[in-house]
């Protein structure tokens, strides 16, 4: 039985002569195949940063794997900060799901889509595309300490996050108070896992979706989306961002009462659209006889690595009718070894878990 350990040992070759480890780490092949995929804006701005640059030139990790992780909250703080959140919210109003993905080039593009062919959903509220609230949650840990600038006291009045928590309460208060008669469930999103642990905290009267795909396909598709650079993230920092993203899912999911989180695996909503989406309608508490499936099935392409680049090798947005060639679970990684060494040993054991 072939293991994920063996994978760095495939005999299949995409060059001719494979890179040494270290340049193999840095170079771009969809920089040398396309030059034009140079032009993709990249995500990760954070080359701008003295701290990233430094990390880059010793050869450290660059990704931010402090963010997938649970923060520091005891029990009772969890507890109390659950159970504010919980009075600030009002009653009534459609269901509110959240989509996260493991990290950008995960599916949620993909699933939101899908589950909105169903007409009692509304996705992108006001025009919201994407909630990040988690994944900046740091920013707003100790907001609360900000009221002790005039009177030192008040700085311990408020817990950790609680100020990030009523700002989402308002937010999901105003959805609910917005939202149309015939709306009976709205869906917001979010392609990162960071700060996962704190959905029970802070939206526990929602429902949360948690898209992971095959780390593979996950991290190929980042590096055609966003090819590396000189001085950004290297091939590796990808994998270990990965790993950590799909970790937090892994956990997140095991931990939530199954009501509330779901784990969802992109390769089996690609296998079987229409049934796993009729489950999710019925998981978030819709009618799943009233999805259309005719949408389902025969939804566009929307964001893909290898059927949405534009002419200036940008990957765009607009749908794609024609699914010719189109496979994101099976497709040939064109990989020097180099860089199935290193996902082998970064990412193999979590691969295994995640099935």
């Amino acid at each position: 039985m072939r293991t994920w350990r063996s994978f760095s040992t495939s005999t299949r070759r995409a060059t001719a002569r494979s890179p040494p480890p270290q340049r193999g780490l840095r170079r771009s092949m969809m920089t040398a195949r396309n030059p034009a995929a140079a032009l993709a804006p990249s995500p990760d701005a954070d080359w701008r940063d003295p701290g990233f640059v430094l990390r880059r030139l010793l050869r450290r990790p660059t990704a931010p794997l402090d963010a997938y992780a649970a923060p520091p909250l005891e029990a009772t703080a969890r507890e109390t900060l659950r159970a504010r959140m919980v009075a600030a919210r009002r009653e009534g109003g459609p269901a509110v799901c959240l989509i996260l993905g493991a990290m950008p080039r995960s599916g949620t593009n993909y699933v939101e889509r899908l589950l909105a062919g169903h007409p009692d959903v509304l996705i992108a509220p006001g025009g919201l595309r994407e909630l990040p609230a988690f994944a900046v949650a740091d920013r707003f840990r100790d907001a609360g300490r900000a009221m002790a600038r005039f009177h030192p006291s008040n700085g311990e009045i408020f817990a950790a996050y609680e100020w990030l928590g009523y700002a989402m309460a308002g937010y999901v208060n105003r959805i609910r108070a917005e939202a149309s008669p015939q709306t009976r469930a709205v869906l917001l999103k979010d392609p990162h896992m960071r700060r996962v642990a704190l959905f029970d905290a802070l939206m526990p009267r929602e429902q949360a979706i948690l898209v992971i795909r095959d780390g593979r396909y996950l991290v190929d598709s980042t590096v055609r989306t966003w090819p590396l650079r000189r001085f950004g993230r290297t091939f590796e920092d990808i994998c270990l961002e990965c790993r950590a993203a799909t970790e937090a899912a892994l956990t997140a999911a095991a931990e939530a009462p199954a009501d509330r989180v779901r784990l969802v695996r992109y390769e089996d909503v690609t296998a079987d659209p229409a049934g796993r989406v009729a489950e999710l309608c019925a998981w978030i508490g819709l009618d799943p006889s009233r999805l259309d499936v005719a949408a389902v099935t025969d939804a566009p392409i929307l964001g893909s690595s290898t059927h949405s680049r534009g002419a200036d090798g940008v990957v765009g947005w607009a749908p794609v009718a024609d699914k010719t060639g189109f496979d994101p679970t099976t497709r040939p990684l064109e990989w020097p070894d180099a860089w199935r060494r290193t996902f082998a040993r970064v990412c193999g054991t979590i691969q295994e878990r995640a099935g």
